[in-house]
């Protein structure tokens, strides 16, 4: 498992998953944009919604589980670039949802 440090709060995702954010979320704050992130988590039985808004100033660390680069699906990375123009934010996504998400959106 690889881990997301924003603003020294630690959120714990696949390091699969991991790059691909960073892929998507450095992409947008390279163009100087603002955006939400949301994700639905499993908390002991408890579901629990945690959403983030993040600015190009916001401290943030990427850490993986490994020393090895994950092969980026680009298809994936647009998939949550793009999901972060809607109103609800960057939709943290499978790899299965963001194939969906690209041939919903005509995006390939």
């Amino acid at each position: 498992m690889g881990v997301l440090i924003f603003n020294r709060q630690e959120y714990d995702f696949s390091d699969r998953l991991l790059a691909h954010l960073r892929e998507a979320i450095t992409g947008k704050l390279l163009r100087r944009e603002s955006f939400s992130m949301s994700w639905v988590a499993n908390m002991g039985f408890a579901r629990h919604l945690t959403t983030l808004w993040v600015t190009p100033n916001a401290a943030m660390e990427f850490y993986f589980s490994h020393d090895r680069e994950e092969e980026i699906n680009p298809n994936w990375v647009d998939a949550l670039e793009w999901s972060a123009y809607r109103d609800s934010g960057m939709e943290i996504m499978t790899e299965a949802s963001a194939a969906k998400f690209v041939r919903e959106h005509d995006l390939e």
